[in-house]
């Protein structure tokens, strides 16, 4: 399950320190208390994304939210589901 989303003002703090700053990952995790994990996930995307600092200007909070987290793909159609009754009846 996924985690919570950052607030955009931490992902732009984000972005600023390392791109603008250039401090180390360790080191952006510390300033804005989050896991070194996160932080060099969203840096990753932002760099694969062309994202740097400072943010182009046509790139408000919506659409930065937009790239960072993508809206997961539809499920298909036509894939089957399984046959609920018969898995109730074995359990």
């Amino acid at each position: 399950m996924p985690g919570r989303r950052m607030e955009t003002r931490v992902i732009k703090e984000i972005l600023r320190l390392k791109f603008d700053r250039g401090l180390s990952t360790r080191q952006i995790s510390q300033s804005v208390n989050a896991s070194v994990g996160v932080v060099h996930k969203l840096i990753g995307k932002a760099e694969r994304a062309g994202l740097g600092w400072p943010l182009p200007k046509e790139v408000d909070d919506e659409k930065l939210e937009e790239v960072l987290y993508p809206k997961a793909e539809e499920i298909c159609e036509g894939k089957a589901l399984p046959e609920w009754s018969l898995i109730h009846s074995q359990l």
